[in-house]
């Protein structure tokens, strides 16, 4: 079914398609080489924000009043259609590595980032709240694995994120253990040593008798 150009329905069998083809052509609009991978991974987050938003108002953004106050053509009972439209975001964050967020997934579908927060805590709807929650969790393994190269600049997104915290935490604990030095106790602390070995270990520590 062919997207009229008043908005008033979505192509669902293409819709994958559909939202790849905007989105690159919004960024060829803009001078990006889209078949250069190096340059795409460049994008700013605000860059990838302003496509997302392109895609929308090309695909989802409803000519008129919708009921539920609800701003996109996406049909939210569905969790099919939300499991492909979660698979071809988090395929658009990786390629053009940024972080998958609520924000990002609600610009680019036009569903209200507190529903999908929602969304993400609703027991009674298990299976879209383990779809909603893969964004989440993109996030989260984007940023460890960003962590081991540039730890320092990774602190701040770690401070407002516990299970980020954590991570931080045992990344910092290893760090610190393969740099740790280990001096060996001085003779009082080590009882129960037979003279002997204590003078052969004071000798070796001080470098006397060598």
């Amino acid at each position: 079914m062919a997207r009229t150009k008043a908005n008033t329905t979505i192509d669902l069998d293409n819709i994958e398609e559909n939202i790849r083809g905007s989105f690159f052509a919004f960024l060829s609009r803009g001078g990006v080489d889209v078949n250069n991978i190096q340059e795409l991974q460049k994008l700013k987050h605000n860059t990838l924000d302003c496509a997302l938003y392109a895609v929308f108002d090309d695909l989802f953004k409803p000519s008129k009043n919708l009921p539920d106050n609800k701003r996109s053509l996406i049909p939210y009972d569905d969790n099919s259609v939300l499991t492909r439209l979660v698979d071809v975001y988090i395929r658009l964050c990786n390629l053009t590595d940024n972080d998958s967020t609520m924000r990002g997934f609600s610009a680019l579908t036009g569903i209200d980032d507190n529903t999908l927060w929602k969304w993400e805590r609703d027991e009674l709807n298990p299976e879209r709240r383990e779809i909603v929650k893969r964004i989440t969790r993109n996030r989260v393994d984007m940023i460890e694995n960003k962590l081991s190269d540039n730890p320092i600049g990774a602190t701040a997104l770690a401070n407002n994120s516990k299970s980020l915290g954590m991570m931080w935490s045992r990344n910092t604990a290893q760090i610190q253990n393969t740099k740790a030095v280990y001096i060996i106790p001085a003779e009082k602390s080590r009882p129960g040593l037979p003279n002997e070995t204590r003078g052969q270990i004071t000798d070796t520590e001080t470098g006397d008798g060598l």
